[in-house]
């Protein structure tokens, strides 16, 4: 079987489906003879979240998580990939205004330094969840839970660079507007370029 294979896959497949994709994928990678570190080309399973965990994280944040992360979580678990991607425990769960400020970012919204943060930009990064790291070293994943569709309470996905953080002398740091559409795309795209990356190298 051709590894591009793996790149066919159903338009929507749940995340359940994506992880297990990718390890048919990594098992047929090895048996071609592709080298995979072991350290950051398979994934790790890690342990599930209760509801009840859940909703403590709910309340500590004060938002609504949405129904796919929720269920796959606690169904599923969490669980560590390639390239030093991870869903993040829920104790370590932030809002992007937290993560900005632990960053170095001035508390003091009226202070003189080149970085601010206005109060409705701190109302509405204090909406955007950290769930994930990985991809690239400093990358961050959130969910934008300001504005969840209002059918089905799912969240666009954002992200974050920490590294464009010293590059910015007088502007807004490196947020990139919110382009993935929900939690299980956002699964299928990081194994995609999991997957494309191996391929090509």
């Amino acid at each position: 079987m051709s590894l591009e294979n793996f790149l066919n896959h159903p338009e929507h497949e749940t995340p359940e489906e994506v992880l297990i994709r990718y390890e048919n994928f990594s098992r047929e990678a090895c048996e071609l003879g592709v080298e995979l570190d072991p350290d950051e080309d398979f994934i790790q399973r890690r342990e599930k979240v209760s509801q009840a965990h859940l909703e403590e994280v709910e309340k500590r944040l004060n938002v609504q998580l949405p129904p796919s992360y929720r269920s796959f979580i606690s169904t599923t678990g969490l669980f560590s990939g390639p390239k030093e991607y991870g869903l993040l425990p829920p104790h370590m769960l932030r809002s992007l205004s937290q993560k900005l400020k632990e960053e170095g970012w001035p508390e003091d919204l009226g202070s003189d330094m080149a970085f601010r943060l206005s109060p409705e930009d701190v109302a509405r990064f204090d909406q955007c969840i950290i769930f994930s790291v990985g991809l690239y070293e400093g990358i961050y994943h959130y969910f934008r839970l300001d504005c969840p569709d209002s059918q089905t309470g799912e969240a666009l996905v954002g992200t974050y660079d920490s590294e464009d953080y010293a590059d910015h002398a007088d502007s807004f740091p490196s947020v990139e507007p919110p382009q993935i559409a929900g939690f299980d795309v956002h699964i299928q795209e990081v194994i995609n370029v999991y997957i494309q990356n191996i391929i090509g190298s």
